[in-house]
């Protein structure tokens, strides 16, 4: 199986720290909607995505990992299937990204960049996506929601809330195991 995992939202926790950068007591948590920006308290998009950058650049040590047991599980998947990333965002971020991934241990064959906005659903390549961008729900064959509280109201979408949940799924799908 070919699979395609996301970073912002589904491996890192970029919300927390970015808050933190611009001075805002906001976490995750708080994010309750895709395009959150205007909706939240001195903040606005390009506010955001300064520091978005800032944080990627020069911090990225300071990226936690949502689920501390995804380079476990990413590990033992990558045994028997590819691995790679698949984010949105501009090419001058990936050597940080890639930093990240490597400090974090998460496995990967390859990193692939789309440009922000673009549709990763469009890559055929890919079996399965593991994404928490709620737009992208609209390929159920193939997307698997990274459960977040800005994607809850997606309905009829297969979900995970931890990395174990992927490989019970992806391990089940091989040996002939249905969804339930």
């Amino acid at each position: 199986m070919k699979i395609a995992v996301d970073v912002d939202g589904v491996l890192a926790d970029i919300h927390t720290p970015v808050f933190r950068e611009l001075g805002l007591p906001y976490t995750w948590k708080d994010v309750k909607a895709w395009d959150f920006y205007n909706k939240m308290k001195g903040l606005t998009k390009e506010k955001y995505m300064e520091a978005y950058r800032k944080v990627w650049k020069q911090k990225w040590h300071d990226i936690q990992l949502i689920d501390p047991e995804a380079p476990a599980v990413l590990k033992d998947l990558f045994k028997r299937h590819r691995i790679d990333i698949v984010t949105s965002r501009e090419k001058d971020l990936e050597p940080p990204t890639v930093l990240w991934l490597v400090w974090k241990r998460i496995p990967f064959v390859d990193i692939v960049l789309v440009p922000p906005g673009a549709d990763k659903t469009e890559l055929e390549f890919y079996d399965l996506f593991v994404d928490d961008n709620p737009e992208m729900a609209k390929d159920r064959e193939r997307v698997i929601l990274f459960d977040r509280p800005w994607n809850s109201g997606v309905p009829f979408v297969r979900r995970i809330k931890k990395f174990r949940e992927l490989y019970k799924y992806v391990e089940g799908k091989k040996s002939g195991v249905r969804e339930g």
